[in-house]
């Protein structure tokens, strides 16, 4: 059986900005402070195997620059974990996290090519730790997906990642949609 929790919220403001204390079963447990907008806070069960709240803090710093963290409770302990990103999705089934990612770190090569973007990374969530998967492909943001890109030059796809067999050409100035990016190597 799972032993209930008491959470508590205090949101207020001081001449610096909001704060935000996080109170777990009466104990200040967190505390925000210098904080540009009113903080969202969120109760997710990201694993439902694993036993341990997650707890969803979205923080608006100075210039309205965001970021959140998710906070695993586990037999009285807390431990914090910040990204700069967005949860575009989870799978509390499988433990996975999906974060809309601006440049991630292994693929962030691609801004040469295609401009700005973000791509969905995702993580596995467990008791006591937050991992990033690490892949080849990931799906890009809906935003990017549906941005139209113009061909430079004629582009040859292959039927499989490190295949020679051609599966079609893009055409210089045919206009099409990027809904994956693959890395192979560095």
């Amino acid at each position: 059986m799972v032993k209930r929790k008491k959470i508590l919220c205090l949101i207020g403001n001081d001449e610096y900005g909001y704060t935000l204390d996080l109170y777990i079963n009466n104990k200040l447990k967190k505390t925000y402070s210098n904080l540009e907008a009113i903080p969202c806070v969120s109760i997710y069960d990201i694993n439902k195997k694993d036993k341990s709240l997650d707890i969803y803090v979205e923080l608006v710093h100075e210039s309205m620059y965001c970021d959140f963290e998710i906070l695993k409770y586990n037999k009285g302990t807390i431990k914090s974990y910040t990204f700069d990103d967005r949860i575009s999705s989870f799978d509390s089934d499988k433990g996975i996290m999906k974060l809309s990612q601006v440049y991630p770190g292994s693929i962030d090569k691609f801004i040469d090519c295609i401009g700005p973007y973000s791509a969905i990374v995702p993580y596995k969530v467990n008791k006591t730790s937050i991992k990033r998967q690490v892949k080849n492909t990931y799906s890009t943001s809906s935003y990017i997906r549906n941005r139209k890109y113009i061909a430079s030059k004629n582009l040859t796809a292959y039927k499989t990642t490190n295949g020679k067999t051609k599966a079609f050409t893009i055409k210089k100035g045919y206009k099409f949609n990027i809904v994956a990016l693959y890395k192979k190597g560095k």
